[in-house]
């Protein structure tokens, strides 16, 4: 997470989604707690501001984007 917090503008520019799993952690909570400049992470896909707690294509997504993209025609159907 020091490498991301070292590569400007990276985090504090609004791609944490680039960046590991703890680092767009840290964009929210620093969001959330008022830091002017700092953009809510959202997600490459869907554009929500949640939480980026998957990877897909080395980039951090949520949840819904994720078991989307996952998903499966049913084999029996």
């Amino acid at each position: 997470m020091l490498w991301d917090l070292q590569n400007p503008p990276g985090l504090l520019a609004g791609r944490a989604r680039y960046y590991g799993p703890r680092t767009p952690l840290l964009a929210e909570r620093l969001h959330q707690a008022g830091a002017r400049g700092v953009p809510a992470p959202a997600c490459p896909h869907c554009g929500r501001a949640v939480r980026l707690s998957h990877s897909l294509k080395r980039l951090r997504v949520c949840g819904t984007c994720y078991n989307r993209s996952a998903a499966e025609p049913c084999k029996r159907c």
